[in-house]
C-alpha cells in the first residue's frame, strides 16, 4: 500500500485531508507526525526509508528489506491511539486474499510498544487525488472503478467483515500498463457484520444512516458509502453539502436526495442506480456487493450501446441545429446540460 514519487505527490492523505475526512471517532493531533526514518524494525530486515503520509490512526512509511531489497509499506500506530484499531486491522486483512484489497505481511511492536504492520507496496494514488487532479471523472470509468470495489467488498463481506469507511481517500488507483486496478485500503474501523458498534464511527460525508444511528451495520452500509463516492467522482461534489459534522450526519439520517449539477451529464440509468444504493433503509438497496456489480455491468453495457448509436445535435449561432462529430452521448458534453441533457440521455438509454 504505497506510493512512488516525493511525499508531496503521494496518494496517501495529508494531515489537512485527514482533518477534513477522518472517521468521527478519530481525533487529529496538532503535533507533526513522528519521523522514524532510518529505523530498522526489531526482529526484521525492514528499514523505514521515507515517511509517505499520515492517517487518522497512524503514519505510513516506505520500508526496504535490507536482505532482498523488496519494498513494503509500514503503518505505525500514532501515540495515544487504541491498539485495538491496528490489531483488528491486521486480523481483517489476514482473513482476506483479494487483488482488490491491500495485502498485509507482518506485524510487530516498536521499541515504545506502539504496534506496526507491513503491507504490500503499491505505486498509486487515491481516488481523492485523482479527482483533485482531473476534476469530475467520466461515467464509464467510474463504473469500472465501482465494479472493482464491489469485488473487493464481496470478498470482505464473505469473510464476515464490513469496512465502514469506504471513501475516495481509502480507494487506491494502481495503474498497471493500460489497465487500472482499484485497491481498498485502511480497514482501521472495520467490524463484524451485524456487530453492535461500541462508538459512532465513520466519515460524515459518506456514512450510512444506520451507521450514523449507531445501529449494527451490514454489507449494504458499505454499498451506501460506495454510492456516495461515485456521486462525488462523477460530479466533483459531495452528496451532503453541509459544513458541520452534525448537519452532515442528520442529512444522511433523514435521507439524502441527490442533486445532479447541470455542468455534468450523468446517464439516467447510473443516476437511478446510485439513488437505489443510497436508499434510506438497507432493505431498499442492492442485496449484496455482487448484486451491485451485476447492476453496474448492465448499466455499463446500456450506456456503451447507447453512446455508439446516438450523437448530439448542437445549436448553431443562428438558432439552427447542425450535426457535430460523434461523442459519447452518455458520458458528457459541455454544450448540453440540465433538462436537455436528461432528454438526450433518456432517449439514448431507452
Amino acid at each position: 500500500m504505497m506510493f512512488d514519487g516525493p511525499p508531496s505527490d503521494l496518494g496517501y492523505p495529508s494531515m489537512a485531508d485527514v482533518a477534513e475526512t477522518r472517521p468521527i471517532d478519530i481525533g487529529i493531533d496538532d503535533t507533526d507526525p513522528t519521523d522514524m526514518v532510518g529505523l530498522t524494525l526489531s526482529d526484521t530486515n525492514l528499514r523505514l526509508e521515507e515517511l509517505c503520509g499520515s492517517g487518522g490512526t497512524g503514519e505510513v512509511y516506505r520500508a526496504k528489506d535490507l536482505e532482498t531489497g523488496a519494498m513494503s509499506a509500514v503503518k505505525v500506530l500514532r501515540p495515544g491511539r487504541d491498539r485495538k484499531l491496528m490489531t483488528d486491522e491486521v486480523r481483517v486483512l489476514g482473513d482476506i486474499d483479494s487483488p482488490w484489497v491491500v495485502h498485509s505481511r507482518s506485524f510487530g511492536l516498536m521499541p515504545d510498544g506502539a504496534p506496526w504492520m507491513s503491507m504490500e507496496y503499491l505505486p498509486g494514488r487515491s481516488l481523492r487525488r485523482a479527482l483533485e487532479e482531473q476534476g469530475p471523472i467520466e461515467p464509464l470509468r467510474v463504473l469500472g472503478w465501482m465494479q472493482q470495489v464491489c469485488r473487493g467488498l464481496s470478498q470482505t463481506h464473505a469473510k464476515g467483515w464490513v469496512h465502514r469507511d469506504i471513501k475516495p481517500d481509502n480507494l487506491l488507483l494502481v495503474e498497471e500498463g493500460d489497465e487500472e486496478r482499484i485497491v481498498i485500503i485502511d480497514f482501521g474501523i472495520a467490524d463484524r457484520i451485524d456487530a453492535q458498534p461500541r462508538d459512532l464511527s465513520g466519515t460524515p460525508d459518506y456514512i450510512a444512516p444506520e451507521q450514523a444511528l449507531r445501529k449494527p451495520v451490514d454489507l449494504r452500509s458499505d454499498l451506501y458509502s460506495l454510492a456516495c463516492c461515485a456521486y462525488e467522482l462523477l460530479t466533483g461534489q459531495r452528496p451532503v453539502s453541509s459544513s458541520d459534522v452534525q448537519s452532515k450526519i442528520d442529512t444522511h439520517v433523514d435521507g439524502v436526495r441527490l442533486k445532479w449539477p447541470d455542468t455534468c451529464v450523468v446517464p439516467v440509468p447510473l443516476r437511478r442506480l446510485l439513488e437505489h444504493c443510497m436508499a434510506l433503509h438497507p432493505n431498499n438497496r442492492p442485496a449484496s456487493a455482487r448484486a451491485l456489480e451485476l447492476e453496474l455491468e448492465r448499466c455499463r453495457v446500456q450506456i456503451a450501446r447507447a453512446s455508439s448509436e446516438w450523437r448530439f445535435v448542437a445549436p448553431t449561432s443562428r438558432g439552427r441545429h447542425a450535426p457535430v462529430p460523434r461523442v459519447n452521448t452518455l458520458v458528457g458534453h459541455p454544450g448540453v446540460a440540465g433538462r436537455d441533457a436528461d432528454t438526450l440521455v433518456a432517449r439514448a438509454s431507452a
